[in-house]
């Protein structure tokens, strides 16, 4: 064998460096109800492996968002993948600015039991009654219920030096999903993200086959902004 040297060139810049904060609005961001829907095979989720719901919405100071639903069940070892309705589920949150994730859990960290809905709150850091949610979902895991609280820094500074935001992208992602599964997400129609003809609320045709708690039933999460004292009481 015979062996020559060989330059490489320094990699000193990541590629994501380049990306920039691109904001844009949508009407339905101010909605109360945050519907998700199936993700299409594009440029943001190019994995066929993989099925991703989104929603998007803008986070209050006065408000939660909270959506409830039965994650699918996930195999506890290598013999039940075969079976398995699902490889891995998580649930990203990120930023509609810069569509990057900061925030996230999978199903062997969140508190969820199996055929059991599971509650996910997301609240605004700076949300004057924080402290206040946080004894409440305390509250309810101690009375058995399944709560996960994500606390979103709305001024947390993102690669270019801006704030990330009080819009927030949220995802459903399951790995290996089986579309056998009647209650797969893979199951949806994909509904297109905002372009020239609108929003993704807008590219609805058929609610039942779009929207995943009318697609899925109790496996499909819609979230729903609520007031901070109605979450309190």
């Amino acid at each position: 064998m015979n062996l020559h040297e060989t330059y490489v060139p320094e990699h000193v810049v990541s590629n994501v460096y380049k990306i920039t904060s691109k904001v844009f609005t949508q009407k339905s961001d101010e909605n109360r109800e945050m519907p998700f829907f199936l993700a299409p095979v594009s440029m943001y989720y190019p994995n066929n492996s993989t099925a991703y719901l989104y929603g998007r919405t803008h986070l209050r100071e006065d408000s939660v968002l909270t959506f409830s639903f039965i994650p699918a069940t996930v195999p506890t070892k290598p013999e039940e993948y075969r079976k398995a309705v699902t490889r891995y589920w998580s649930i990203c949150i990120g930023s509609a600015s810069d569509t990057r994730s900061y925030m996230s859990i999978y199903d062997a960290k969140a508190r969820y039991a199996d055929g059991k809905k599971a509650t996910f709150v997301v609240c605004l850091k700076k949300n004057p009654k924080l402290s206040a949610i946080q004894s409440k979902v305390n509250e309810m895991n101690a009375n058995g219920e399944y709560v996960n609280l994500f606390i979103w820094d709305s001024e947390k500074k993102n690669i270019d030096g801006n704030p990330i935001g009080e819009i927030v992208a949220v995802m459903y992602r399951n790995i290996l999903p089986d579309r056998k599964w009647i209650h797969s997400i893979a199951t949806m129609t994909p509904t297109a993200y905002k372009d020239k003809t609108g929003e993704p609320i807008d590219h609805v045709t058929d609610l039942d086959k779009q929207l995943a708690h009318k697609a899925l039933g109790d496996y499909g999460p819609l979230g729903v902004k609520v007031s901070n004292d109605d979450f309190l009481q």
